[in-house]
């Protein structure tokens, strides 16, 4: 596992990122050499995973967002964008 400073971070993000991403280690980082975060890779088929394990919350927010879907209380986001599109468009 490598370690950055939040200072790195943010100086370097995208190339950090990548680094991690690539290399499919975890990176840690630190404030004043003290850990406060880590940069975990993440395949996206386990995205969801991830978050049912580490997010509160999610499973009901997804069963809440998909009910309201279902009952037509909400749109997906395609709709959303499509509409968006064809305002821009006609502008």
């Amino acid at each position: 596992m490598s370690t950055i400073s939040i200072r790195d971070l943010q100086r370097n993000t995208s190339s950090v990122v990548a680094d991690v991403a690539e290399s499919k280690h975890t990176a840690l980082v630190t404030r004043h050499g003290e850990p406060v975060a880590a940069l975990v890779p993440i395949d996206a088929q386990d995205l969801e995973d991830y978050l049912l394990s580490k997010v509160p919350g999610f499973a009901e927010d997804m069963a809440a967002a998909d009910q309201a879907h279902a009952h037509g209380q909400a749109r997906s986001a395609a709709d959303v964008f499509a509409e968006l599109d064809a305002q821009d468009a006609g502008q």
